[in-house]
């Protein structure tokens, strides 16, 4: 062991004198102050704050979770009209198709709607005396 070796007091004696020395100086400062204790639970609540209203904004606002279920539903709701639709316009084409080429179907709908007969055929007109309707000929 050295000559000049603190020992266990003097090692504690010897950190004191030169923790106060450095703080006379201005080199260190140990302030036992809470204020970094307070300044650091406030950005903890702040930072807490602003994911809650983040969390609140994704769940409930424009754009969020709510308003995506509702577009969702009206998409799907879409669909089935889209495909009800399709489904009519590809019957009207066929039938634009046969009154084209056809005329079968020119005849069929002049004897349904209109009530035409030909010249060499005779109309015999049924009626259901059950019926309460308007009779159409």
């Amino acid at each position: 062991m050295p000559l000049n070796a603190p020992t266990g007091d003097s090692f504690k004696r010897f950190a004191l004198d030169a923790s106060l020395t450095l703080r006379e100086a201005g080199v260190i400062n140990f302030d036992p102050s809470p204020a970094p204790k307070r300044l650091f639970r406030l950005v903890i609540v702040v930072i807490l704050l602003l994911l809650a209203a983040v969390q609140y904004a994704l769940m409930f606002g424009a754009g969020g979770r709510a308003q995506a279920i509702q577009l969702q539903a009206a998409v799907s709701q879409q669909r089935l009209e889209n495909v009800r639709l399709q489904a009519r316009n590809a019957q009207l084409a066929a039938e634009v198709i046969d009154l084209r080429h056809g005329e079968d179907a020119i005849e069929e709908r002049a004897r349904g709607e209109l009530g035409l007969i030909r010249a060499d055929e005779t109309f015999y007109q049924v009626v259901d005396l059950e019926s309460d309707g308007p009779v159409v000929p």
